[in-house]
């Protein structure tokens, strides 16, 4: 993220992530996203939300199914709520799954 003095928390990742999905560039957010790993920084639920719907919005359904799943682990403490299943959900049926959206609401 730099070398400036500054140590990045995860409200600034959050705040860039979430910018950086809503601005057409997923890419650089799945990057920030690896280097949080990399640095023990834990994502919140906001971020993960952000990060799972940039990328339905860019096609990747299996992309975000990897981030929700990933929520569930073991030491992320940040279950899936009801928003991160909207978003998952909507998708399905835009894509036609239908099948698969209301397997999700179960």
């Amino acid at each position: 993220m730099g070398d400036s003095s500054l140590c990045p928390n995860v409200v600034v990742y959050m705040a860039l992530i979430d910018g950086l999905c809503k601005n057409n560039c997923i890419e650089e957010a799945n990057r920030l996203f690896h280097e949080m790993q990399q640095k023990c920084i834990l994502m919140d639920r906001t971020a993960y939300t952000s990060l799972i719907d940039g990328n339905l919005k860019h096609g990747n359904l299996q992309g975000a199914l990897d981030l929700r799943n990933r929520m569930f682990e073991i030491g992320k403490g940040v279950p899936p709520d009801d928003v991160v299943y909207g978003v998952l959900i909507r998708k399905y049926y835009e894509l036609g799954k239908v099948d698969e959206a209301l397997e999700m609401q179960n």
